[in-house]
Parts: structure tokens; C-alpha cells; sequence
């Protein structure tokens, strides 16, 4: 199963950039670079949905349209696309 929700950075310093997940509550990330933060974003966001996959009904959010999403100056959104592969018994 494929997931895609939009992701909004900011370099907040030099070598420094932080960023989170509209959609997903209490999902954040950081790196030293660009590169690093969307990486972070990424394992950050399969564990959210790893762990959301555990509950007895998992709830997924709407996913916001990247224009819609007010930012602040600096910052950008980008798009993070996780594959989560289920197996036998996952759901056991």
C-alpha cells in the first residue's frame, strides 16, 4: 500500500532544517540538510503509520491538497511517499 501526504520544511539555521506533517498529529522531523530532513520525514512518517496499523481501527487522515496548506516564510512542502508492504498475518 502506498501513502503520500505533504510535508512542510524550513532551514531554521544553518545545516538545520526541521519540518512536519499537517495531516499526521505529532509527526515531526529534522536534518542537517534538505536531503537528510525529507529522509527523517520519511521513517518518521512510516513508523506513524506503523504504529496507527496497530491500533484495533486505524485512522488515517484526509490528505491535505499542498496548495491549501498556509505557510509560514520560508517554508516549502514536499510531497513524501512511503510503500508499506503487509504481510501474512499483519492483522492477527
Amino acid at each position: 500500500m502506498t501513502f503520500t501526504y505533504p510535508a512542510v520544511v524550513k532551514k531554521v539555521a544553518e545545516n538545520d532544517y526541521e519540518g512536519y506533517f499537517p495531516d499526521l498529529e505529532m509527526c515531526e522531523f529534522h536534518g542537517e540538510t534538505l536531503d537528510e530532513a525529507l529522509d527523517d520525514a520519511n521513517y518518521c512518517m512510516t513508523e506513524w503509520i506503523r504504529v496507527e496499523l496497530e491500533e484495533d481501527e486505524p485512522d488515517f487522515p484526509a490528505i491535505s491538497d499542498p496548495e491549501d496548506i498556509e505557510l509560514a516564510e520560508g517554508e516549502s512542502v514536499h510531497n513524501v511517499m512511503v510503500h508499506y508492504r503487509f504481510y501474512d498475518g499483519w492483522d492477527e
